[in-house]
């Protein structure tokens, strides 16, 4: 008679016998990935379980069987990744932990200082997916128990620990995780980019300033590479914080035109400008603060660009019609500048021009 390894479960109606419905997929598959653990078929056991759990992240059950059928195959590290994600999970949910402690206390006896790459990518996979379905406390509690033995990648896990606080509201706790991670890894420039948003939660928007001014000069320099992608990653598991670089700019840009830094606004949206040389709202938000600056030959330069590069979908997409702002931005530069004559035409010319339809205006283009 074949023996399944014991797979804990937390209280729920199948511990219930008067229950007569039939088993879930869920748990027919849960008792199909057992046997092949019982049976020692690691592999299979393996890509059934990648396939469970990517469709129910939160299930300490299913990491607690992937640890074991990990362990199978000789990864120490990973299985205590996947056996440590049971325990965090499990311990919220009233689960029988003495089994997931027993096999976690196994592994970590066996551990060596070498750190694999999978256990790394295995435990940044748990995490992402962890901080999307917002089990926040257990993701901390993973960062914990595994930040002393993944090396130089600490601050992968010291990342996605402060995400997790700030998604929280501990916006202070996070900022440490943050700093932390960056005092680490200098070039781990998302790390910079969310402390900078922490900041602005707790209102220091000079440490915001200067957070996102160190974003920008390594996120310039940095070399792509694992570190740094599974960094973005997370950022992308929380809903509305991915890292765009086009938002990126313009929020940076603002920050430093409420701190009256208005040239070093100019500058960074010059920065996009080179990225994006056809982004017509970096150049009408560039004749914005120059005219804030009384520099009135630069703003009309910059309004040219904009109306240049302004595509009928921008015009569409736009609460507020872009092209009348150029437009009554030129008038304004012209008055300014003594060129009233010119202002009057461009004044009596608007209610023709702003009746154009995108579509019309795009007829005319080049």
């Amino acid at each position: 008679m074949v023996h399944y390894p014991s797979v804990p479960v937390a209280m729920s109606d199948v511990d219930n016998p008067t229950n007569t419905e039939s088993p879930t997929p869920q748990l027919d598959a849960l008792t199909q990935a057992a046997q092949l653990v019982a049976l020692g078929r690691s592999s299979d056991a393996l890509s059934l379980l990648e396939r469970l759990i990517e469709q129910d992240p939160a299930s300490p059950q299913l990491y607690f069987l992937r640890a074991q059928a990990t362990q199978q195959a000789g990864g120490v590290l990973a299985a205590f990744v996947d056996v440590r994600a049971a325990l965090a999970l499990g311990r919220r949910i009233g689960m029988d932990l003495h089994p997931l402690q027993a096999l976690s206390d196994r592994l970590r006896s066996e551990l060596s200082d070498e750190v694999p790459l999978l256990a790394v990518a295995r435990a940044t996979t748990i995490l992402r997916r962890l901080l999307f379905v917002e089990r926040l406390r257990a993701a901390e509690e993973l960062v914990e128990s595994l930040l002393p033995h993944l090396g130089g990648y600490r601050p992968l896990l010291l990342l996605a620990s402060g995400l997790s606080k700030l998604h929280r509201g501990r916006a202070e706790q996070a900022i440490a995780d943050f700093e932390s991670a960056i005092e680490q890894h200098p070039s781990l420039w998302p790390a910079s980019y969310a402390c900078g948003e922490a900041l602005l939660q707790i209102q220091d928007l000079e440490g915001a300033a200067r957070a996102f001014d160190y974003t920008v000069e390594q996120r310039r320099t940095a070399s792509a590479g694992f570190v740094l992608s599974e960094a973005e990653d997370f950022l992308s598991s929380l809903p509305g914080f991915s890292f765009v670089p086009h938002r990126f700019a313009f929020d940076h840009a603002g920050l430093l035109h409420s701190l009256g830094k208005s040239e070093e606004a100019i500058a960074v949206l010059d920065g996009l400008i080179q990225e994006e040389p056809d982004a017509a709202d970096a150049y009408l938000s560039k004749a914005v603060l120059l005219s804030s600056l009384r520099r009135w030959d630069a703003a009309l330069s910059s309004l040219k660009q904009a109306e240049e590069t302004l595509r009928p979908d921008d015009r569409q997409s736009e609460t507020d019609d872009p092209l009348e702002r150029i437009l009554r931005l030129r008038v304004e530069g012209l008055v300014a500048l003594g060129r009233t004559d010119e202002a009057q035409a461009l004044r009596d010319e608007l209610p023709r021009l702003l009746a154009q339809k995108p579509a019309d205006l795009a007829l005319e283009q080049p």
